[in-house]
């Protein structure tokens, strides 16, 4: 969900403060040309920078990173249009590789199992193997999703 926007946020939240590249730079001991490139994503600054950034910004770590305990419906939704797109295009087992990478990313997502659950029960009937055994055990594994 959790894709990292940090160099938009500092963009955004520099702009809030009225601040140029240089003045945050000069604030936090880097070079203007470093902002630069954080704000255009051709780099991420150094975890040694984050706190002082953060406060710079008047802001906190997680904002910069982008960290929310709960994903939001709309983050959970842009999940699901992704799987769809994997399962449709690359096939039930790659789907459900990216379903459990993104389960294990965000554990706590009641909403986001929900939606799992329903896409790996959906495209189960693109899968490779059709045995039942195979069958029974994915529709377990949803139903273990939904409870």
């Amino acid at each position: 969900m959790n894709e990292l926007n940090i160099g938009e946020t500092i963009l955004k939240l520099r702009k809030e403060r009225k601040l140029t590249q240089e003045e945050l730079a000069l604030m936090i001991g880097i070079s203007a040309g470093a902002v630069s490139k954080w704000e255009n994503g051709n780099s991420m600054p150094d975890i040694s920078i984050l706190a002082p950034l953060a406060r710079a910004l008047n802001t906190s770590i997680d904002t910069l990173l982008s960290f929310h305990k709960e994903l939001s419906e709309e983050e959970v939704n842009n999940i699901k249009s992704k799987l769809t797109k994997i399962f449709l295009h690359e096939g039930y087992a790659v789907g459900e590789k990216e379903c459990k990478r993104y389960l294990s990313e965000y554990p706590n997502s009641i909403y986001l199992k929900v939606e799992v659950a329903g896409l790996l029960n959906t495209y189960l009937m693109m899968s490779e193997d059709d045995s039942e055994e195979f069958i029974k055990a994915k529709r377990q594994e949803a139903l273990d999703l939904f409870n």
